[in-house]
């Protein structure tokens, strides 16, 4: 890496607007995506009774709809990973009795799971507390430059030598109901301004299936 293509040695928070994307402008690469989540409101609408804007339970027997809501958000994940090309990417949700765990995952070859990890501790870890904080997005082109904070060196060499990152908040209504994140591992990677927004569609789209 040249000098002049050096990352900024501080971490940068972009916030994203506030509207919510349409479903017809998230990029080609959440169409599985989209795929699940039309899926998901047809089974709803042939299995409900709906009156104005209440929507009353589906009846007996209806479709799984838990089981189409994680189709659709791994179907996301899945798609990030490949069109961004990063070895991993992750989708923590806000649970209780536990903080942002790793719900869903997409790896490349020979990537380890965070799905049950508990050697990371989220609380206190600079991304998390931004996020905690307001920040829609934290970009890091250069991970182990973005923080000197000794326990978040340590998670970068615990999530396989993660070397760049994008963690994209979701947000509905005011709460944080997840963290989308986009994992770089080995190397440092100058993400574009396209990759960036493009997290941010992905996380309109999955604000939308979780409501």
């Amino acid at each position: 890496m040249t000098p002049c293509s050096r990352p900024p040695r501080m971490m940068s928070v972009f916030v994203p607007p506030t509207s919510t994307p349409r479903l017809i402008t998230l990029l080609p690469v959440c169409r599985a995506a989209g795929l699940a989540y039309d899926r998901i409101l047809n089974e709803v609408v042939s299995s409900t009774f709906v009156t104005g804007a209440i929507l009353v339970e589906p009846v007996a027997g209806g479709p799984d709809i838990a089981g189409l809501r994680a189709a659709a958000l791994q179907a996301i994940v899945d798609a990030l990973r490949e069109q961004y090309g990063v070895g991993r990417c992750t989708l923590r949700l806000d649970v209780e009795d536990d903080v942002y765990p790793v719900a869903f995952e997409a790896r490349a070859d020979g990537v380890g799971t965070l799905i049950g990890d508990t050697t990371v501790v989220l609380k206190g870890q600079p991304v998390v507390e931004a996020m905690l904080a307001g920040a829609g997005q934290v970009v890091q082109h250069d991970s182990a430059r973005a923080s000197g904070d000794p326990a978040f060196q340590r998670m970068l060499v615990a999530y396989g030598g993660m070397a760049a990152q994008i963690v994209t908040a979701v947000r509905a209504d005011g709460r944080l109901l997840g963290l989308l994140s986009l994992h770089e591992l080995g190397a440092p990677r100058m993400w574009t301004e396209a990759e960036t927004r493009g997290a941010v569609e992905a996380c309109g789209l999955i604000a939308q299936v979780l409501a």
